[in-house]
């Protein structure tokens, strides 16, 4: 074939291979809000912020303390949807009940809400403990009680004792996690590969009407960090649905530096690919060289959540989990979509 007529293939091919990658949308900053390290509400300190979901004119947020700090709990804000205001000082907490066996380790990093009487929540288990606890998905009411449990493939389920040799890693769970009213679903991400299946992460999907069973496996493929700094291993922390039924993604790596711990964290745009059961990315965010994000937080934090603040999907919030640190604040960052 001539080289010319080869060209204008190619050319004409260009139209089709551009829409099959996820077109990146510009994110802007427009609020920052904080409520300082250390701050506390009846008796719990205000601190490990991992995963956000808004309903009405709430936002749950879930505090992954691992139980270092208290019952395990999510925090409540009034947020103005008119306005774009955050109520730092409108405060409630909602204790999650321990589970029945009081043996079973709590460490939640997701939560997605749909209902008053609906909530999705993730954890993340503890590896560590003798026999393992493994990673769980599992329905909660406006109570705090635990209705039902997600029924996860044995794949995700770390053999309880010996050698490692399946499951999710250590605190590497399903710390992604989202529910979309309009698709009628829940999805959850892993934050790292499987023990037996190091090249890709999985992410899984179920019906968000409150059933326990996977309807759906997608393959997510391995971040890889496109900032400055100093590379580390990435992972999933939090995603939401966008309205074209792709995905906006936070990934953060943590690395080490003279000047201690240094956090690495993107945004992207992902597009599910039906045929292969695979996710395409494209990552054009990252929160190191947003010179508007700099003036008013000087070093990047370890963004861990993201949550749609309307209803037109053109506002979102993301949020930081400080780990409970004494000088790190809590951050909400607002976010429009141009």
């Amino acid at each position: 074939m001539k080289l010319s007529v080869v060209l204008f293939l190619l050319f004409l091919a260009l139209p089709v291979m551009a829409a099959s990658q996820p077109v990146a949308p510009k994110f802007t900053l427009k609020k920052v809000w904080q409520i300082p390290a250390q701050t506390k509400f009846e008796n719990y300190t205000i601190g490990g912020l991992s995963g956000c979901s808004k309903l009405g004119d709430e936002i749950y947020f879930v505090s992954d303390d691992r139980g270092n700090q208290g019952h395990p709990r999510i925090l409540t804000l009034k947020y103005d949807s008119q306005k774009s205001e955050l109520n730092t000082t409108d405060l409630k907490w909602l204790r999650v009940a321990k589970p029945v066996d009081n043996k079973t380790f709590l460490d939640m990093e997701g939560l997605a809400r749909i209902s008053p009487e609906r909530i999705l929540i993730s954890s993340e288990g503890d590896l560590n403990q003798k026999p393992r606890q493994p990673v769980a998905l599992f329905w909660i009411n406006d109570k705090g009680e635990r209705i039902a449990d997600v029924t996860l493939p044995q794949k995700f389920i770390a053999n309880g004792t010996g050698l490692q040799i399946r499951g999710t890693q250590n605190n590497k769970g399903f710390e992604g996690l989202s529910m979309d009213a309009d698709l009628g679903l829940w999805g959850a991400i892993l934050e790292g590969p499987l023990v037996q299946e190091r090249n890709k992460l999985i992410m899984i999907e179920g019906s968000a009407s409150g059933g326990t069973a996977v309807l759906n496996e997608w393959s997510y493929p391995m971040p890889q960090y496109i900032g400055n700094g100093l590379g580390a291993e990435m992972g999933v922390t939090d995603f939401v649905y966008d309205k074209n039924q792709n995905l906006i993604v936070i990934e953060r790596g943590v690395s080490v530096s003279l000047n201690g711990l240094q956090f690495d964290v993107q945004m992207c745009t992902a597009q599910k690919e039906q045929s292969s059961k695979s996710i395409k990315r494209s990552c054009a965010y990252d929160f190191a060289t947003d010179k508007a994000l700099k003036a008013q937080v000087k070093e990047v934090q370890n963004y861990e959540g993201i949550c749609w603040l309307n209803d037109q999907k053109t506002q979102f919030m993301v949020i930081s989990d400080n780990n409970f640190s004494k000088t790190d604040n809590n951050l909400f960052l607002l976010y429009q979509i141009d």
